[in-house]
């Protein structure tokens, strides 16, 4: 009997670590996959990749990305593949703020260990500064696992003019005028 309890006390001991792991969105992330550049005075669309790295049932319920003053976001869509059959979120363009929603009010729609590519459409103003922009990002968990329930990042975006190309040279334009 004495070994019995001695080896429940051993596994108790050793499993506690994987027992008290709290799981949380802890991890998660978002990324931009494209294009490498943004162009002043020019609307392009802007794949970002967002992965849940919960362990426990923290799924990502909203995801938000805010883009500098300059920038005006005109559309947003999503392209998911996961194992989240009913997966749905809305989308709200509110100035230069991207905001992906739960869509069915329920738990989230990212779960852990899942991710989601977003597509968002902007216009870079021509106030925009051609230098590093930061996009902001915010990922809310449907606080069902541990804290933290949401994440905050950045994400670096270059902006630059656009250059010009063999049909817009400055011979091209004058040669228009003869």
């Amino acid at each position: 009997m004495k070994r019995v309890l001695m080896s429940l006390a051993l596994v108790a001991i050793l499993a506690t670590p994987v027992l008290a792991d709290p799981g949380n969105l802890e991890g998660s992330y978002a990324e931009l996959i494209g294009p490498p550049m943004g162009y002043i005075n020019e609307t392009q669309v802007v794949e970002l990749y967002v992965y849940n790295a919960s362990t426990d049932a923290e799924w990502i319920a909203n995801v938000i990305f805010t883009w500098p003053g300059c920038v005006d976001v005109l559309d947003g869509w999503y392209d998911y593949t996961g194992p989240n059959g009913g997966f749905l979120m809305t989308f709200e363009a509110v100035e230069s703020q991207a905001r992906f929603m739960d869509g069915d009010g329920g738990y989230g729609e990212i779960y852990g260990d899942d991710s989601c590519t977003f597509f968002v459409e902007v216009f870079l103003t021509d106030v925009c500064i051609p230098t590093t922009q930061i996009i902001n990002y915010e990922l809310n968990g449907d606080i069902w696992g541990d804290p933290p329930h949401d994440i905050y990042g950045t994400i670096e975006w270059p902006v630059d003019y656009a250059v010009a190309t063999d049909d817009a040279t400055w011979s091209a334009v004058k040669s228009m005028y003869r």
